[in-house]
């Protein structure tokens, strides 16, 4: 069961509050898990997570960029990339996470209630359907409406379709 689901379900608690519970246990965690001698884990760990969460929080925001972020949190432009080097930059991060969003919505809807793609890219954060589609084939190797298309038909022959289906549910962890 993921975090998100055990949290929302106990009560007094909101997936809305998983971000700040997440730092809070991050940061009891550090103060415990160091060596001696060793700095306990520091700010830089609390404010990497503070701005992923602003992220995820502002995915749908065609206004989300390197500019944004660094203005809300006072940190440089080079500062950003440096904390996002492992995932391509802070930019492939967040195309990332729209691109996954947008396979979600695209191909977790059932066949009567399946967005058309353009409101599934201004739904997820991008300035236009030609960009979208460009990242979208880029990414999952098919145009958003095959997407669409494949998981409604349910293929299980191995072909694209099944590679959609399969990123579905790597998704749903």
């Amino acid at each position: 069961m993921r975090a998100s689901a055990m949290i929302a379900g106990r009560e007094g608690f909101g997936a809305d509050q998983l971000p700040s519970l997440c730092e809070a246990a991050v940061r009891l965690s550090g103060a415990f898990l160091h060596a001696p001698g060793e700095r306990p884990l520091d700010a830089d760990l609390s404010g990497a997570i503070a701005i992923r969460s602003f992220i995820r929080r502002n995915l749908t925001s065609p206004e989300l960029d390197v500019d944004m972020i660094a203005r809300r949190f006072a940190v440089s432009r080079a500062t950003l990339y440096r904390q996002f080097r492992e995932e391509g930059g802070i930019q492939a991060f967040i195309r990332e996470k729209r691109l996954l969003r947008a396979m979600r919505l695209l191909a977790g809807a059932p066949a009567d209630r399946r967005p058309r793609v353009a409101a599934t890219a201004y739904a997820c954060g991008f300035r236009d359907e030609k960009s979208f589609s460009h990242a979208f084939g880029k990414r999952f190797g098919c145009r958003p409406s095959e997407a669409r298309e494949w998981t409604a038909s349910g293929p299980d022959d191995g072909g694209p379709g099944a590679r959609v289906l399969a990123w579905l549910k790597d998704l749903s962890g």
